[in-house]
């Protein structure tokens, strides 16, 4: 009981290490906040774009797939602490449901146990941010867990809970919702099918549990209409992943997505303690079981967003398959404390980062931008969304499907001074610009006499220009 205490007090040091860290934004937060303020003020739904100078016959319909999550993010940047708490709030959720399917699950001694808790809580804090995906982490770990439940006690009435968390998945996040069926589908298909194949066996499901769970499945998912687009937001996902211009421009959407070092060391780390756990282990290996970790590796193949999901299904998996405790393991293991020990550094070190959660526009660039005060800005696809929270209209943001059509084919040619891109510029008759440095479009704008540098932001590459034009109205 001593050391399971010890385990639990170590896993909420990490927790808290999570949370108190500086807690980072992308391109998405500004008008993700904005948006739930809009939302706040006016108790609606925001189905329209506000935040683009563009006419509003140049763009695409905006499904606004994350609206809820939009309210919740707004709410609590209110205020730095309150921004805290939800960190802390997510964080502590989504890592209890993994810590109590390890404590399910356990074989391994302690020491072993803290060890590997203490590594899925490193690698989540380093890919921890406050941003909808994340809600839909924790709405997956929660099902993940339900269905491992129902493995051990199938007529409990945990099942019902499904409806529920469809409900809340489809507003919170619906780009990422998609996962809730077919992870039902991976649970009831491989539990329906009887196999036998060497190490390979699947654990059938009495008839009267399988039709439960599918009619179960089968009403979450159409509780999922329950929507502000119905049919529209469950077709959103694959809308998406079929337009070949977003897998190639979006990094977080190509394919493969581990295409980087700290990409590649992250997943090449999970599938490898997913195959040693199969492969080591004399135990026979669960098709469904199988089948989650295949779902886990090609969902993090498909986007590098997905990595943490992968993470979460190795850990439900990993405490099934771990050789089981030996007698003698359980006396003098001093790792718990040793972890302790490295946590407590681990956590003075995360009270020593500010809580920073606005975008990252320095005050001195976003006061030359006011200053100008610009109707036609041109700015590029990451810079959008700090923009927008500023209050400046933007001409792109990171809302890719809203600028999906003519927009954004035009964006990429300016961007880079392709075939064309001196008569777009003066179609769009943008005032000022606000583009990378080095950039094809900087460089562009650098050599002409009727563009000027008026701001430079080295640390994060940005320049400034705005046109003559503008400078004589100032």
């Amino acid at each position: 009981m001593k050391n399971k205490r010890i385990i639990i007090i170590l896993y909420m040091l990490l927790i808290l290490v999570t949370a108190s860290r500086k807690i980072p934004t992308d391109c998405d937060f500004g008008w993700q906040v904005k948006a739930g303020q809009w939302m706040t003020d006016n108790k609606t739904i925001l189905n329209d774009d506000i935040f683009s100078w563009l006419d509003q016959e140049q763009k695409t319909t905006w499904y606004n797939q994350e609206w809820m999550a939009e309210i919740i993010m707004y709410t609590a940047s209110l205020s730095p602490v309150s921004y805290f708490i939800l960190g802390l709030l997510l964080a502590v959720a989504i890592n209890s449901v993994v810590l109590s399917a390890a404590v399910r699950y356990k074989k391994c001694s302690n020491g072993l146990m803290a060890f590997i808790l203490m590594f899925f809580a490193f690698v989540f804090r380093i890919f921890f941010v406050i941003r909808p995906s994340m809600a839909g982490l924790l709405l997956f770990v929660i099902e993940v867990y339900i269905w491992e439940y129902l493995r051990e006690k199938p007529g409990s009435r945990i099942i019902y809970v499904l409806p529920l968390i469809a409900v809340l998945w489809i507003n919170i996040h619906g780009g990422s919702a998609a996962l809730f069926y077919i992870a039902a589908a991976v649970y009831i298909i491989t539990r329906s099918i009887r196999l036998q194949w060497g190490r390979l066996e699947s654990n059938v499901l009495p008839v009267r549990y399988g039709i439960r769970y599918a009619v179960v499945t089968a009403v979450s998912a159409g509780a999922m209409l329950i929507n502000p687009y119905g049919v529209k937001m469950l077709l959103y996902p694959y809308i998406n992943i079929a337009d070949t211009q977003m897998l190639s421009y979006v990094k977080e959407w190509r394919t493969p997505a581990v295409n980087g070092w700290p990409d590649i060391i992250v997943f090449v780390l999970a599938a490898l303690l997913l195959g040693s756990m199969f492969i080591q282990n004399e135990k026979k290996i669960d098709v469904t079981d199988l089948a989650m970790a295949g779902l886990g590796i090609v969902m993090s193949l498909v986007s590098i967003r997905h990595i943490m999901f992968l993470w979460a299904i190795s850990f439900f998996l990993l405490f099934k398959y771990l050789p089981a405790e030996k007698a003698e393991s359980r006396k003098g293991c001093n790792y718990p404390y040793c972890m302790i020990f490295i946590n407590v550094l681990l956590l003075a070190a995360g009270f020593g980062s500010r809580i920073e959660y606005k975008p990252y526009l320095t005050e001195e660039m976003t006061g030359m931008i006011r200053k100008y005060g610009p109707e036609r800005i041109y700015n590029t696809y990451n810079t959008g969304g700090c923009l927008i929270y500023q209050d400046i209209p933007v001409f792109m943001d990171a809302r890719y499907e809203l600028y999906a059509g003519t927009v954004f084919k035009d964006y990429l040619c300016i961007e880079n001074m392709n075939e064309g891109a001196d008569s777009l510029v003066d179609q769009y008759r943008f005032d000022s610009f606000l583009v990378y440095e080095g950039s094809d479009i900087e460089c562009y704008l650098h050599n002409r006499a009727q563009y000027r540098l008026v701001c430079k932001d080295d640390k994060e590459g940005l320049c400034f220009y705005v046109s003559r034009g503008l400078e004589e109205k100032k």
